[in-house]
This record gives C-alpha cells, sequence and structure tokens, in this order.
C-alpha cells in the first residue's frame, strides 16, 4: 500500500476492542454494513452543481433520497423539485456518497476481511472506470471543467477516496482489473485535473493538488507528485502564500478556512509513506488553532464572507468535508496540543467518539475536568478582532469587528461589520451564505445591507481593506478597545470614509460609528437582531415607508418611527435580554422591520437608522443581562446639548459612569459619578 503505513492498519486493528475507540470502529462498521444493500451504483451522465440542490423559497438544502433521482423534497414545506438543476444536481450527492463509502469499504476489508466489502469497493471502482472515459467534459462553466463533475473541484474531492480505497484493495483485484482501474480511472481523472489546474494562490487548487498528490503516490507516478507538491501553486506554495500569519486562510470564511484544510490534511495523509513530514509546517499547524481564538460562546464560528452559517467546532464546518471532530483528531494526533483535546472533549461531552480519523490517527484523550477558555483576541492579517466577557465560556458575551482585507471572489461588501453574543446566545451575527444557486445569495446575502454595518445612498459598499487604528485587550483603563477605519477611491463610495470604535465592558459596550463623505448623502447605520423584540420607547410612529437601495426590497413590513432624543429597544433571549441605548437620535430617521435571517425562512428584526449628512457619528450603547437590564439609562451631555454631547452619562445597576470620548471635555468636570472612562477620538475618519 501506498498512501498508508501499514502500521496504522495494525494499530487500527488493534484498536477494534479498546474502549476508547471501539465506538469508531463500531460507527465504521454499521456504515459499511448497511451500505452492502444499498443500490446505489455510478451514474451514466455527470453530476451538476452541487448549489443548485437548494429550495429557492426558503435557501436550504434538498433532502437528498438515494432511491429518488428524478424527485427532490424541500424540508421546509414538502414542496418535491423535479428535472433540471436538480437532477443533475442529484447527481453530486451520489458521486460524494460512492466516492466516500468505496474508501470506508475499503478499509473495512482491510480491518475484517470480510469479503463482501471487497466486492462492493471493487464494484464501485470498476464501474467508475468503466464510465470514466466516456463523461463528456463540462463545458458550461469558463474554467475548472469536470468529467464525472460539473467542476474540477469536485472531481479532485471524488478522486481522492476513490484512490484510497483501490490503494487498500488492489493487491486483492485482477491485473485486468488493475489495470483498467489505474489507467482509465485514477491516471485519466489525474491526468484532466491537472488540466484544470488554477495556477493561482486558491482552495480549489489545493484540492487539486492532493488529488494529484494521491493518484501520483498510488501509482508512483514523479510527475504528479512533484506538481503537487513543489511547483508553483503546489502544497509548499499555498501554504505559505495563502495561509496568512495569523494561521486563518486568505478568503476570510471559516469555511473556506476548513475547506482548503481538509485538502491540505488529505494531501500529508497520502504523503506518509514518502517520509515527508508536511505536517511539521508552521502554518499547517496555526491552520487547526487559529479558529478557536474565533469561536462564539457555543463553539460557532463567525460566518463572515462566503460562508456556511452551521460552522461550528462542534459539529459541521462545511459540506462535503468531515465534521470538526474529524479535524481536531488529527491535529492531536500530530501535535499533542492541549487546546485540541479540549476541543474534542467538547465534542464528545454527550456523544461516542465515532470519527474514523480516531481509528487511525487519534490518540488518548487528556481529563481536563471540561475546563476550556477562550479570551479577547485580534487577527491582523484577517482584519478581525473579537472582545470577550470574563464569564466562563457559555455564558460569555461577545462582540466581533471585521474590517480587513475583502477575501477575493468569497468576499462580502461588510466592512466594519460586527457580530454580537449575550450571555452564550447569538444576537446579531453575521448570516454567511446559503447555496450559490440561491437568488437570495446575490440580492440579500452578498449585500451589505444583510450586514450590520452602514451604507452610503442605500449601495453596497465596494470591495476594501481597513485598518486596525488602535487596540487594547488589557483593561488598563477599565474597558478594552478595538478601533478601526477604512476608505474608498472607488465609486459609489468613492472619497467615503468610515471609522468604527468599540468601547468593551463585560455588562455593556459602546459602539461609536463616524461616516465622512465628500457631499452629503444618505447613510443607514443598519444591525440584524435573531431575538425577539420585547420592546421600545423614545419612538412614535409614523407608518409603513418604502425603501430603496441594494438589498432593501428583502425587507419586509418596515415601519418609519420619529425618535426622541434618546431612544432604548429590548429583546428578548432564551435566558434574560439584549437592548440598546440611543442617545443622540434627533435628525434621524428610524426604520423597524423584519428580513431574512439563516435560513431565509425565518427573520429577524431589521433596525436602520438614517441620516441625511456629508459627516455624522452614529452612537449606541449595547447592553445585555441575565434577569435584570444591566443598564436603565443613558444620557447625552455637552455644551450645546442634543447632537453636541461627547460625554455620556450611564446608570449601571447603583453606579453611575461617565464616558468621555472628545479630546475637549472641559464641561464634563464637576459631575458627580462613580467612575470614569475616556476615549478621546482623535481623528475622526
Amino acid at each position: 500500500m501506498n498512501l498508508i503505513p501499514g502500521w496504522r492498519l495494525e494499530r487500527s486493528r488493534v484498536r477494534r476492542s479498546s474502549p476508547t475507540f471501539r465506538d469508531a470502529y463500531r460507527r465504521l462498521e454499521s456504515e459499511a454494513r448497511a451500505f452492502l444493500d444499498e443500490g446505489l451504483r455510478p451514474q451514466d451522465h455527470p453530476a451538476g452543481y452541487y448549489h443548485n440542490y437548494f429550495c429557492p423559497d426558503h435557501a436550504v438544502e434538498l433532502a437528498f433520497d438515494a432511491d429518488s433521482p428524478n424527485a427532490h423534497r424541500c424540508p421546509k414545506d414538502g414542496r418535491v423539485f423535479s428535472g433540471e438543476p436538480y437532477d443533475s444536481a442529484w447527481r453530486w450527492f451520489v458521486n460524494n456518497r460512492l466516492s466516500g463509502m468505496a474508501y470506508r469499504l475499503a478499509l473495512m476489508w482491510q480491518l475484517d476481511a470480510d469479503a463482501a466489502y471487497l466486492a462492493r469497493c471493487r464494484e464501485i471502482l470498476l464501474a467508475y472506470a468503466e464510465r470514466y472515459p466516456g463523461y463528456p467534459i463540462e463545458r458550461e462553466l469558463p474554467y475548472g471543467w469536470g468529467k464525472v463533475a460539473n467542476h474540477s473541484l469536485d472531481e479532485a474531492v471524488w478522486l481522492i477516496p476513490i484512490a484510497r480505497a483501490y490503494d487498500l484493495v488492489r493487491e486483492f483485484l485482477s491485473a485486468r482489473e488493475r489495470t483498467l482501474i489505474e489507467t482509465d480511472l485514477l491516471a485519466l481523472a489525474a491526468e484532466h485535473i491537472q488540466g484544470q489546474k488554477f495556477h493561482r494562490i486558491h482552495n480549489i487548487e489545493c484540492w487539486h493538488n492532493a488529488a494529484m498528490a494521491a493518484v501520483g503516490i498510488c501509482l508512483d507516478d514523479a510527475g504528479f507528485q512533484k506538481m503537487a507538491l513543489e511547483d508553483r501553486f503546489g502544497f509548499h506554495h499555498q501554504l505559505q502564500e495563502g495561509v496568512l500569519d495569523d494561521g486563518m486562510w486568505w478568503e476570510g470564511s471559516s469555511s473556506y478556512h476548513f475547506y482548503t484544510l481538509a485538502a491540505l490534511i488529505a494531501h500529508v495523509q497520502v504523503s506518509e509513506t514518502t517520509g515527508a513530514r508536511l505536517h511539521d509546517d508552521d502554518r499547517l499547524r496555526a491552520m487547526f488553532r487559529a479558529p478557536v481564538s474565533l469561536a462564539y460562546p457555543d463553539f460557532r464560528l463567525p460566518a463572515t464572507n462566503d460562508c456556511w452559517y452551521f460552522s461550528s467546532l462542534l459539529a459541521d464546518v462545511c459540506h462535503g468535508v468531515p465534521p470538526a471532530a474529524s479535524f481536531y483528531e488529527v491535529a492531536y494526533g500530530w501535535y499533542n496540543e492541549p487546546v485540541y483535546a479540549g476541543i474534542l472533549e467538547r465534542n464528545y461531552a454527550e456523544v461516542p467518539r465515532t470519527a474514523v480519523e480516531s481509528l487511525l490517527y487519534g490518540e488518548e484523550l487528556p481529563d481536563s475536568g471540561g475546563e476550556f477558555d477562550t479570551e479577547s483576541a485580534v487577527l491582523k492579517p484577517s482584519g478581525v478582532a473579537i472582545l470577550r466577557s470574563r464569564d466562563a465560556v457559555e455564558a460569555q458575551s461577545c462582540v466581533l469587528l471585521k474590517y480587513g482585507p475583502h477575501g477575493g471572489g468569497h468576499g462580502h461588501p461588510d466592512k466594519l461589520s460586527i457580530s454580537y453574543y449575550a450571555h452564550g446566545f447569538p444576537v446579531a451575527t453575521d448570516l454567511g451564505t446559503p447555496g450559490y444557486g440561491v437568488d437570495l445569495n446575490e440580492t440579500w446575502y452578498r449585500q451589505t445591507l444583510s450586514h450590520n454595518t452602514v451604507t452610503v445612498n442605500g449601495r453596497s459598499q465596494p470591495p476594501a481593506e481597513g485598518r486596525l487604528v488602535n487596540l487594547d485587550l488589557q483593561r488598563a483603563d477599565g474597558f478594552e478597545v478595538v478601533d478601526a477605519r477604512v476608505a474608498w477611491e472607488r465609486d459609489p463610495y468613492a472619497g467615503v470614509g468610515m471609522r468604527r470604535v468599540i468601547l468593551w465592558t463585560d455588562a455593556y459596550f459602546w459602539d461609536l460609528f463616524h461616516v465622512v463623505a465628500p457631499q452629503e448623502c444618505r447613510l443607514d447605520w443598519v444591525c440584524r437582531y435573531q431575538a425577539d423584540r420585547q420592546g421600545h420607547s423614545g419612538l412614535s410612529r409614523r407608518g409603513t415607508v418604502a425603501l430603496s437601495g441594494d438589498g432593501y426590497a428583502h425587507v419586509r413590513q418596515p415601519v418609519e418611527y420619529i425618535p426622541e432624543e434618546t431612544v432604548s429597544l429590548q429583546w428578548g433571549l432564551s435566558k434574560g435580554g439584549a437592548g440598546v441605548f440611543l442617545p443622540e437620535e434627533t435628525g434621524t430617521r428610524v426604520v423597524l422591520g423584519k428580513a431574512p435571517l439563516q435560513p431565509a425562512s425565518e427573520t429577524g428584526d431589521l433596525l436602520i437608522r438614517s441620516r441625511t449628512a456629508r459627516e455624522t457619528t452614529f452612537v449606541a450603547l449595547m447592553h445585555h443581562w441575565d434577569t435584570e437590564p444591566a443598564v436603565s439609562r443613558v444620557t447625552a451631555v455637552g455644551p450645546d446639548g442634543a447632537g453636541g454631547a461627547r460625554g455620556f452619562l450611564v446608570q449601571a445597576g447603583t453606579e453611575t459612569h461617565l464616558w468621555a470620548v472628545s479630546e475637549d471635555v472641559p464641561y464634563l468636570s464637576g459631575i458627580e459619578v462613580d467612575r470614569t472612562f475616556s476615549y478621546p477620538l482623535q481623528s475622526p475618519a
């Protein structure tokens, strides 16, 4: 065998009866045994585009049924879709399941020597070998054509387990069968992928490389191996240029980070028998560590840029790859770092340890007593900062500010957007994306309005890269700070500058958002809420209103309100609540409506604060509580009264806090308070 060391298989055979690993073996055995009776076979036609297998109304993945190639049900309302593009997208699932199960069947054959596993695996490999040469090249795409699949990316993902399966069973096949599979399937597929290489730093190229490496090592083809590993845009180049210094993949998405990492892991694993220790690369090591520092209190991951909203360190991190536990089984086996053991302990707190990776790569886990600590952090190259309360993980509150690079083709127009958790519950978080084939993906999820930031004249932001102005995570002045800015040279934002400052305490935080434009324009501060609004004060209903702009058509039942000088709104959570005080709303047009969440069939509150100005600062105090509101009153104080304030009084429980956010604040002296905080905003934009 060329793609897995014999000692790993021998150790896995021993582990079958080990109390630590037997659940993983039993899960593997159960899946393989059940699949023996499944009638799924390779299809006569290539697969279509996975992202077309979504309900256009609810933006949720349709329910795949292996026995139903022409009828595809929406899990939300039971509606059945048929014809194209659904029927061909269904074949993506067929390929994915057959290749994955071929590998599992081959692995079970090695562990148990049950001829039924060998026979079913052999059947899949030969059926693909017979069909592959005749599959037409998909030419609807401008590049990256597939044969068995719609795209060369899916081709590569499918090919890796196919090569692994063949490597595990080849010595038990006839010479004719080996020749057929090696010539008409593996080599032909690798040659096709070689011809579709992107020649750039990209997640897709990492999968191309891993597939060529798997075939190259399996068939002792030095050319494929060298191209995949050493050539420009090969494994080493992808790590050096694609992984930022903070450990995150450059495309700025948690899902694409793990999607890329899955390809890199596969490349490392199939290279083990060559003597290469590719996992020793420090950038690969950092890729496992970086997402942990960004995880929310419930261990979900920020859904920034094109990212699945469900991504979590305790569940799936992306589609088409194993769940998070599988990644960290490999990481702990390679690096023996306690933080990875902690992630695994959390994954297995209520479910058995069933990841097949534990059987092959895992190690005994230490008993940490369930402790797991996360702190405020900044990933400067990625342009993301997260400020956290000092509570236990599950009860933490946190706010994440995204200001950095755009992220290429998977970037979103969301500079200076925030995501917010209160006492472990999501309040206002990034929505990521649904399937790319859904219209809402472009008209809503990829528009600035669906993010918690500011729009100019109703238009979505052009690509840009912000920068960090200031960061203080030490609480030297009693609070933490993240301060970032961005400016545009491109229309329709040419000459616009924005700066957002978060001043964080555990009970509440200030959000100061300054905008300056070359001429007077409409500036909309936007925040989406995933909770139920319980009430508000300081708002007088004016009536329904028509909205215009990119994505604004998706706001349902928009109602305009006339604000008083200070406005307060509250939302209920599963435990406690969250609220916002708006202490300088004179001259503001406030709109409340409903907008799509994830999935799109669910809606939440959308709060828009709209001003017509050339320069303005949106001020908000956000607070959260378990039983009673943390803040009862917020008052603006300043020399000119309303609108001129740069000082604020906060009644937090029995304490009165004074916040000074101007450089020159003599008018604040003499005010009796319990605590004074100061953060002068020196050049505002």
